[in-house]
């Protein structure tokens, strides 16, 4: 699922006044080749839908992906999932190593080896 926030809804209707777009243009986002990770993320207006398209509707704005730009989509979240359960998993490795040397355990690791 693609959802915005309240505020790009804002920004995207400020956008499509600026071009003097209708109701039926969407933004439609993409994954092409290029860039120095080897892909570009692209955010456009369009207002034609094409087959094989995944459509999502956030904050009353219809946002619309391409099947294979949905998936590497998904393989990102997937990965900054992953990503988000590592760094917890070291933030509380440190809170308590954090504890064991404000309680005086760590001293004493040190004294015995």
């Amino acid at each position: 699922m693609i959802t915005i926030t309240p505020q790009a809804l804002t920004k995207i209707h400020e956008l499509k006044a600026e071009e003097s777009l209708d109701e039926s243009y969407f933004i439609r986002v993409s994954v092409v080749g290029g860039g120095c990770s080897g892909l570009s993320y692209n955010l456009d207006f369009d207002n034609e839908d094409r087959e094989g398209d995944q459509v999502f509707e956030s904050e009353g704005a219809k946002i619309v992906c391409d099947m294979k730009s949905f998936l590497y989509l998904c393989k990102i979240k997937n990965l900054l999932s992953t990503i988000k359960i590592a760094l917890s998993r070291l933030r509380s490795l440190l809170a308590s190593l954090k504890f064991a040397i404000e309680t005086d355990r760590y001293k004493q690791i040190l004294i015995t080896n």
